[in-house]
């Protein structure tokens, strides 16, 4: 989970010029939520990423913690 190629699956996931390009939190993190596969964020979802990520001040650290999470969903990990 933590294996230094998921960290680097995340940095570059945040830097995709489709992700990084975008200003708005919520566009932003719909961006990378739908890059990496995950259905459309409900407004839920987009309003607990755009809290966690205005706590944290949209640092590119918090970016990549986001996207670190989002890779590693359930959804993501488990195959049948």
């Amino acid at each position: 989970m933590n294996h230094p190629f998921v960290m680097d699956c995340a940095r570059a996931l945040v830097r995709r010029p489709d992700v990084a390009s975008l200003k708005e939190t919520p566009a932003r993190s719909g961006s990378a939520a739908s890059t990496s596969e995950w259905p459309r964020a409900t407004a839920e979802e987009q309003r607990l990423a755009s809290e966690y990520l205005q706590a944290q001040g949209q640092s590119p650290a918090a970016w990549e913690r986001y996207a670190h999470a989002l890779l590693l969903v359930n959804e993501l990990v488990m195959v049948d």
